[in-house]
């Protein structure tokens, strides 16, 4: 039987015991949940509604794929599938999209899934043409410096607001910023959450199946693993530390030599390395700089550089080419006009690749 891996959402941890994610054997959905209530019994009450179609009150995505679209609770699971809950709003069925219909339903689910934070709204208007602002909601991380951080006044900040706000004058749009967690940014942008990801995303040919980027406002981003000084390249065969759902977790996973360690967030995976949990963490290039600056002296790039995207990009639903559009047209004057650049080099240094 399979060994699948089920994530749970932070408003339903409170039934796993604080459980972040749950093993189970099951070779369709319909098991792997059968499974999951046996451990936890009280999910079922949650998840199930009177009618018994669970599909009426939770979102369910296999591998990012929403279940609804493909065979509902029988879509069969491989090893190593991920399926991800998300319960959908109180107060309304669940319709099941037909072929004719968008795999995005613009679903809203529970209010407290996210921890929004509503940093007031960027409003640029167009008086020379009369055209409203269109509104937008930008779904990031809020836990990834440079790229994305809460700073001490509890705002957004980093290199992808500053980048984002930009783009939002620049597009006519009214922008607002949602934090929401790493392992389920993609699910609920397609479940209409927010209407786009800025979130330090790297385009992947497996993302791009599921959602549609923008092109790529970072170039292709060198990944590296960061161990204590002094331990050696031998260290990347060992216990890498990384940050689960992410490219480098991916590239871990089907690597021979090292044992993966996931974590919720990258700040986490250094941790482990400081801690001696983890012998190397494997990160993005500007993250181990700014971790090797903080940690003056303790840690140290050992090892190759690997590269595993085809740069970072803002994700937007596949039926939303009207906004993607907007956004490319603007990162596109960004980059002609050297904005972006410049943007790039305060945010990462003067030895950062640009355009």
């Amino acid at each position: 039987m399979p060994t699948v891996t089920i994530r749970i959402p932070q408003v339903l941890r409170h039934h796993t015991t604080g459980a972040r994610s749950v093993e189970v054997e099951a070779g369709a959905v319909r098991e792997a949940l059968e499974a999951l209530f046996a451990v936890y019994p009280t999910l079922r009450e949650s998840l199930t509604p009177p009618s018994g179609d669970v599909l009426e009150a939770t979102n369910l995505f296999l591998n990012e794929q929403d279940v609804a679209t493909l065979d509902g609770l029988a879509s069969p699971m491989n090893s190593g599938d991920t399926l991800t809950i998300l319960p959908a709003m109180s107060g309304g069925a669940r319709k099941m999209p037909t072929d004719s219909e968008n795999v995005s339903r613009g679903n809203s689910m529970a209010r407290n899934l996210l921890v929004v934070t509503m940093l007031g709204v960027f409003l640029i208007a167009s008086l020379a043409c009369g055209e409203a602002p269109e509104a937008v909601r930008i779904g990031t991380e809020g836990a990834y410096p440079p790229y994305n951080f809460i700073n001490d006044a509890g705002e957004i900040d980093g290199f992808e607001r500053e980048l984002g706000d930009e783009l939002c004058q620049r597009a006519n749009l009214t922008c607002t910023w949602v934090i929401n967690e790493w392992d389920t940014m993609i699910p609920n942008l397609v479940a209409g959450q927010y209407d786009s990801i800025v979130a330090g995303m790297s385009i992947t040919v497996k993302r791009d199946e599921v959602i549609d980027f923008t092109q790529p406002y970072l170039p292709p981003s060198v990944t590296v693993y960061l161990a204590v000084a002094g331990a050696g390249d031998e260290a990347i065969n060992g216990k890498v530390a990384a940050q689960g759902a992410t490219v480098q977790a991916d590239h871990l996973a089907s690597q021979s030599g090292p044992t993966l360690l996931e974590y919720e967030l990258v700040p986490d995976a250094i941790a482990a390395v400081l801690s001696g949990e983890a012998d190397a963490a494997l990160v993005d290039l500007a993250f181990a700089r700014d971790s090797m600056a903080e940690h003056e002296g303790m840690l140290a790039i050992v090892g190759p550089e690997v590269n595993l995207d085809l740069g970072v990009g803002i994700g937007v639903r596949e039926d939303d080419g009207e906004l993607k559009d907007k956004l490319d047209q603007a990162i596109g004057e960004m980059k002609d006009d050297g904005t972006l650049n410049t943007l790039i080099t305060k945010w990462f240094g003067d030895e950062a690749d640009g355009f």
